[in-house]
């Protein structure tokens, strides 16, 4: 059950949707405030004047229709937790929007409390913490920006997810240019099937990388 006072947005036109998720919350005996609101314009509006804590969406509305109405929201609000609403057969829709913002699902039709309680519960919990690792990061970022060193971060792909401004003016490149690129892109060919060999040790055998630096890096072309 939930044990805090919860605003509650919805974004539905479909009635019978509405009714059904009113009952389901009556019959709860949370405290949750309920706001509803039928189209996307006037949803977007709604949370822009207002302090909601959680967001149930359909993508599917009047004026908007699939994945795009979830980025309409989180264009507005990048925190604000959502958890969208599905029909039965639109599967691959519902994980789209997980990867593109949304913090949970829930099929029409398919709910009752215990399943709207607990995706209420999840997806607030679920931003609040994608909020703070967002915030560790920058912090992070903002100490390494500090630092006058070649310091650089990758994925378990070896794709770079940090690199500091050193490593950036010595090589001539900007952030955006690598970024999510792979760690092997920048290097001559005679050490990127090395450096390669290397890493797939170090991923397979957890080894130690200590000669990473003796590497010649050129902007390619």
């Amino acid at each position: 059950m939930i044990n805090q006072k919860i605003e509650l947005l919805l974004i539905e036109d479909d009635k019978d949707i509405v009714v059904l998720i009113e009952k389901i919350l009556n019959k709860s005996g949370a405290d949750i405030n309920l706001s509803i609101i039928d189209n996307l314009k006037y949803g977007i509006r709604f949370i822009n004047l207002n302090n909601f804590d959680v967001l149930v969406l359909d993508l599917n509305l009047p004026d908007s229709t699939g994945l795009d109405t979830l980025l309409k929201i989180r264009k507005e609000d990048k925190n604000l937790p959502v958890v969208i609403l599905t029909a039965n057969n639109d599967m691959s829709t519902a994980y789209d929007a997980i990867k593109n913002g949304a913090d949970d699902y829930l099929v029409k039709g398919e709910f009752n409390l215990n399943l709207l309680e607990r995706s209420i519960r999840y997806a607030i919990e679920r931003r609040k913490n994608l909020i703070e690792i967002r915030k560790s990061k920058e912090r992070f970022k903002n100490i390494l920006h500090g630092i006058a060193d070649w310091v650089w971060e990758t994925d378990l792909n070896w794709n770079y997810t940090y690199i500091s401004g050193d490593i950036l003016r010595k090589m001539g490149y900007t952030e955006q240019e690598l970024i999510a690129k792979s760690f092997f892109h920048t290097m001559t060919d005679s050490d990127r099937e090395f450096a390669e060999n290397l890493c797939n040790i170090f991923s397979d055998q957890e080894k130690m990388i200590t000669d990473l630096t003796t590497w010649h890096y050129t902007k390619r072309k």
